[in-house]
């Protein structure tokens, strides 16, 4: 999904800079129409014109793409440097051949892109009035699809503003993100017993409480297991809980996976226990449950008391719920940071993938060999894996997010800057062909502020037209961003209409700029350019 995100983003990024280039294209066709009505009057058939105006593009396009494949050869490695651990390990940066193949195959289609409109127009331009005029007419034809395609580039800039704009928003909604306890002070590992030996439930909870007891002996140091069981979703069975008294219990209550636990594990979280108490060593048929899942299941009652069950699930056993945590249970990638959660024993569903959970009053990280060392004391034959404070599990999960952003932020930003230009040129050199028009506006009594606003009258409509395009064209296409916005609406009023105002600002900057130079044209000095 990462993948097709940023690649249909670089392709909006590629379509912006095709109009802008096949904007130059007309405006350079336009210029020439009396050297190409000449070439027809000589005997050049519509076809040799074409091919004249595609190799031109096809001669700027492979240049500009050399200079592309070689800034990114030279770029690339930096690119690895700057992002470091943070580089996604599903994105290669290398130049190989496939990436030299598709940017010569890109080079050469973008080409014929860009110059088959301007090749089409030249070819069908009229021999006897681009004679007659001297080729110095204005083509309205032609400057309305130049103001066109600017529309499109300025409606194609917005759904890429719109897009880095959502991800930006869940790229800080996850770093906000706060389950309820301090995550820089908790370690985690995973321990994948393996071995006939630990087919036993017995040996299974032997291996967790002598791992438990050698870690606590260290100072400041607070030790449990836990085993993440999925229950709903993630591949596992769509169950749901049952609870004792209950004819039907709301699918949005049933958590989607239950932890199970050794005594000792919301002290090694630093969490309290809210209501009730902590889990004894001798509890088997307990549970202790989030918040969230307390609110959602008993509403305000209190849930102390109640017995409920895991579908099918652990022998379809009860268990009594001795606790409620402020767990917010859900992760930075959830759609919600508050998901109901529930916590049983280990010793009521033992298994072979455990974690160690290691709390301290300092920074834990140093004490990743010290919960190596303990393992390897019981059985050297089980390796910890993924050894971590949660802090950076956190971070390690909402990678991708960020880089999306930042990659999606980088292309709208240049998406913009491109727009903006284009929006600027088609104003610009509507001014410049109009040169003699407003001098006799302003011989005739027309004030600088009239001509400025006149002006500029033209680059509002090509601004508003773009916007109300591109709204729309993102409401529609960041509808495919749901995914992996974590929670975050596709269609966010505030987004849009931030993303909307920066830029109508930056595309109207560009058309006061021409305006602004209409109003400073001398009247005399206009009269005289023709």
């Amino acid at each position: 999904m990462a993948s097709i995100v940023l690649l249909s983003s670089v392709g909006f990024v590629l379509l912006i800079a095709c109009v802008n280039v096949a904007n130059l294209l007309l405006v350079r066709a336009s210029d020439r129409r009396r050297e190409l009505a000449i070439r027809s009057a000589l005997g050049a058939g519509a076809g040799r014109i074409i091919r004249l105006v595609l190799t031109e593009s096809l001669v700027l396009a492979v240049v500009g793409g050399m200079l592309g494949l070689a800034l990114a050869y030279w770029i690339s490695d930096g690119i690895v440097a700057a992002l470091g651990s943070g580089a996604p390990y599903w994105i290669q940066f290398g130049i190989d051949s496939r990436v030299l193949i598709f940017g010569i195959a890109t080079t050469l289609v973008t080409g014929l892109i860009c110059g088959l409109m301007p090749a089409v127009q030249s070819a069908h331009a009229g021999v006897n009035a681009a004679l007659r005029d001297g080729g110095t007419a204005t083509g309205g034809h032609s400057q309305r699809l130049r103001s066109v395609l600017a529309a499109g580039q300025l409606a194609l800039a917005l759904v890429l503003l719109a897009g880095a704009g959502l991800l930006v928003k869940t790229t800080i909604r996850t770093l906000q993100f706060n389950p309820g306890f301090d995550v820089s002070r908790v370690l985690a590992g995973d321990v994948q017993l393996s071995g006939p030996r630990y087919r036993d439930a017995g040996q299974i909870l032997t291996f967790s409480a002598r791992l438990v007891e050698t870690l606590e002996r260290l100072p400041g140091v607070r030790a449990a297991v836990e085993r993440q069981v999925f229950f709903r979703g993630f591949g596992a069975d769509a169950e749901r809980i049952a609870v004792e008294g209950m004819t039907t219990v709301p699918e949005e209550a049933s958590p989607s996976f239950y932890h199970a636990v050794t005594a000792g594990y919301f002290r090694a979280l630093g969490v309290a226990v809210r209501q009730g108490r902590d889990f004894l060593t001798s509890d088997s048929d307990a549970v202790i449950v989030n918040a969230e899942m307390a609110r959602r299941v008993w509403g305000g009652a209190s849930a102390l008391g109640h017995r409920l069950r895991f579908g099918t699930a652990i022998g379809a056993r009860w268990f009594t719920v001795i606790g409620v945590v402020d767990i917010r249970g859900g992760s930075p990638l959830a759609a919600s940071p508050d998901q109901p959660t529930a916590y049983i024993p280990l010793r009521a569903a033992p298994g072979q993938g455990l974690a160690v959970i290691l709390g301290a009053d300092r920074n834990p990280s140093p004490l990743a060999a010290e919960v190596r060392a303990a393992v390897a004391a019981i059985d050297s034959d089980q390796p910890v894996e993924e050894m971590m404070t949660m802090e950076q599990m956190y971070a390690q999960w909402s990678q991708s997010a960020r880089f999306i952003a930042l990659a999606m932020g980088l292309l709208a930003g240049v998406a913009m800057l491109m727009a903006s230009m284009g929006t600027f040129g088609v104003v610009a050199y509507a001014v410049s062909r109009r040169t003699r028009e407003i001098g006799i506006r302003l011989a005739l009594g027309a004030t600088p502020r009239q001509v400025q606003q006149h002006i500029a009258t033209a680059g509002l409509r090509l601004t508003v037209g773009g916007l109300v395009i591109g709204v729309l064209a993102a409401w529609l296409s960041t509808r495919a961003l749901e995914g992996i916005l974590a929670g975050t609406s596709p269609t966010d009023p505030v987004v849009f209409a931030t993303v909307a105002a920066v830029l109508a600002v930056v595309a109207l900057l560009a058309s006061w700029l021409p305006a602004r130079r209409a109003a400073r044209v001398d009247p005399l000095v206009a009269l005289r350019t023709e």
